[in-house]
C-alpha cells in the first residue's frame, strides 16, 4: 500500500519540476511613445526583463479611443531585455525607421492626453495629459513604470533595430523646393 502511494507522490513531484514555465505577456511596459502633429507618424515601444513574455495574441494594446488585438506572438519565447515595437504605416516608410512589429492605424493614441496599455499587463500604464507628448518630429515621452521625461526618439523593434527617426522640418521642405526650382529655371533658361 505504501509503495503506490510513494510513486503516486513522486509522480506528482516529478509532474511539477517538469512542467513547462507559463509563458505570458504580463510583463512589457510601455516604455516609449512618439507621435508628429498630425497623429499620422506614431509609435510605441515596449521592454521587458523576463523570457517566456512572447503570447501576445492574448492580450491587446489600448488607448483612450482605440484598442488593437495582436494578430501574431513574438517570434521566440527570448523575451528579456527585448523590445517590441507598434507603429504606424507612415512611421513604417519612413527612410531607415526600425522595421514595426505589428502596424496600427495612424492617431491610434491621442497627441494631447491618453492613456496606453496592454489590457492586462501587470505594468503600469503609460498615462500623459495635454502638453505632455511632444509632437516635433523629434522628441518622444520615455516612461519607466513611475515618471515620463522627453527625449530624443530611439525606437527598437524585436529584431533589435534601432534608430532615432527626424521628421523634415517645413522649414527644410520650403528650402529644398526653392531650391529645386532654382535649378529648374537655371536648367530650363
Amino acid at each position: 500500500m505504501k509503495a503506490p502511494i510513494a510513486a503516486l507522490v513522486a509522480c506528482v513531484a516529478f509532474s511539477a519540476v517538469a512542467a513547462p514555465a507559463f509563458a505570458s505577456f504580463h510583463e512589457w511596459l510601455p516604455d516609449e511613445a512618439f507621435s508628429n502633429a498630425s497623429g499620422s507618424i506614431q509609435f510605441l515601444e515596449f521592454s521587458d526583463l523576463f523570457d517566456g513574455e512572447q503570447f501576445l495574441t492574448v492580450t491587446s494594446l489600448h488607448s483612450n479611443a482605440n484598442s488593437f488585438p495582436f494578430s501574431s506572438d513574438l517570434p521566440s519565447f527570448l523575451t528579456a531585455g527585448k523590445y517590441f515595437l507598434v507603429g504606424t504605416a507612415a512611421f513604417a516608410a519612413l527612410p531607415g525607421a526600425p522595421a514595426p512589429d505589428y502596424i496600427i492605424p495612424a492617431n491610434f493614441f491621442s497627441t494631447t492626453a491618453d492613456t496606453l496599455f496592454l489590457n492586462g499587463s501587470f505594468q503600469s500604464h503609460l498615462t500623459f495629459s495635454a502638453g505632455s507628448l511632444p509632437t516635433d518630429g523629434i522628441y518622444s515621452l520615455s516612461f519607466d513604470g513611475n515618471s515620463l521625461s522627453t527625449s530624443v526618439n530611439s525606437p527598437t523593434n524585436f529584431a533589435g533595430a534601432t534608430t532615432s527617426i527626424p521628421e523634415p522640418s517645413t522649414g527644410l521642405l520650403l528650402l529644398t523646393g526653392l531650391l529645386g526650382l532654382a535649378a529648374r529655371r537655371r536648367w530650363c533658361a
